[in-house]
């Protein structure tokens, strides 16, 4: 009797010992599942790698405006005059990707600020307000923002767009592009050089 109780002593033991580590297994593995959180508790968003987006690049070089700027080498560019406005498209094949530049006189008798984009943004609303520099040759002083487009249909790639502008020689330079290519777009302004 006394090794009956012995051996079921042994069996409770084993088993609650089984129960622990197979507890802390899967802790463990939920740990490694589940993200960190931030400080702030919001988890962060992980930046996707776009196949489609080549890392090798061409430069675009305009001799009249004076600067130039790198581009993946797979995405087309078009370059246009319309009346007193240039325009530079930039796009990859699957239409989301890309990039517009439009170069135009900027005559305003007020610097560009948030507050002049605000005023000139009329119904669209501008969030993610920041200041940056772009280029790494003569870099300009720029205007990083978001403009909702409360009108957009859910899912539209065009309900945010990000803009970044800025005035160099008396010309307003307005870089527009989906949010999709927002995580390229920083190698793009940091290739700029301005003559």
């Amino acid at each position: 009797m006394a090794n009956t109780l012995t051996r079921k002593r042994i069996v409770i033991v084993l088993l609650c010992a089984l129960i622990f580590v197979a507890g802390v297994l899967v802790w463990h593995r939920l740990r490694l599942v589940v993200p960190p959180r931030p400080d702030n508790g919001q988890v962060k968003k992980e930046q996707s790698v776009d196949e489609s987006v080549s890392e090798a690049v061409k430069t675009y070089a305009d001799a009249t405006q004076g600067f130039s700027f790198d581009y993946p080498d797979n995405f087309k560019l078009k370059a246009s005059v319309e009346g007193d406005q240039n325009s530079i498209a930039i796009n990859g094949e699957d239409g989301k990707n890309g990039l517009q530049i439009l170069i135009g006189a900027y005559d305003e008798k007020d610097a560009l600020s948030f507050a002049v984009i605000k005023n000139d943004a009329g119904e669209l609303s501008v969030a993610d307000q920041k200041e940056i520099t772009v280029g790494q040759k003569n870099p300009v002083q720029a205007f990083s923002f978001t403009l909702k487009n409360p009108d957009a249909d859910p899912g539209d790639v065009s309900a945010d767009l990000a803009e970044i502008w800025f005035v160099r020689n008396g010309n307003l330079y307005q870089l527009s592009n989906y949010k999709d290519f927002d995580p390229y777009i920083g190698k793009i302004l940091q290739s700029f050089k301005f003559e």
